[in-house]
């Protein structure tokens, strides 16, 4: 824990940005001080953000990259951005495909693939799905130059609308396709 509300010391100072069907990052920065600096290494650490206010997670994903920078009085802190547990369809590429069938067989074919090719914390269950195809028939090629984001944007959110939201449920995370 490099940073808890009700403990004195350890602090962190944090800007969670979020948007429709784009990645959520979080920035924070920490100084010497703090127990966690020097621990924390881009794709391996990962990050929670908890509001204890609500008793709800805000934030979930992995480190990516750090900078560090000295301020005028001398004193070194180092700045993190994180990006949200969407960036993991980033991590896998699709494979060529003639796709034919339902939006809903469309979009679980795409994770499904997705889920292959990666580590189990990864992977996505296949959640609700909302949007459907005024013909409910779909048609078209997957390239494997493409990661599995892109596919989903390209083949299917660009054309039908929607939005990705991850969602957890018995400690399953779901990828979600909603109006």
């Amino acid at each position: 824990v490099i940073h808890q509300g009700n403990v004195n010391g350890y602090k962190v100072e944090g800007i969670i940005k979020k948007e429709i069907n784009k990645i959520d990052t979080f920035t924070f920065g920490m100084t010497l001080e703090n127990i966690g600096y020097g621990k924390i290494k881009p794709f391996k650490s990962f990050v929670t953000v908890f509001n204890t206010k609500t008793n709800k997670c805000v934030f979930k994903g992995r480190v990516y990259g750090p900078t560090e920078n000295m301020n005028e009085t001398g004193m070194v802190d180092v700045s993190y951005t994180c990006e949200g547990e969407l960036s993991y369809l980033t991590d896998s590429q699709q494979r060529h495909l003639e796709f034919r069938g339902t939006t809903l067989e469309a979009f679980t074919t795409i994770v499904e693939y997705h889920n292959s090719q990666v580590e189990g914390y990864k992977q996505f269950e296949v959640g609700l799905v909302e949007i459907i195809d005024p013909n409910d028939y779909m048609y078209f090629y997957l390239s494997a130059e493409q990661n599995t984001w892109d596919a989903l944007f390209e083949k299917l959110i660009n054309k039908l609308g929607g939005e990705l939201q991850i969602r957890y449920e018995n400690g399953v995370r779901y990828l979600d396709w909603l109006e």
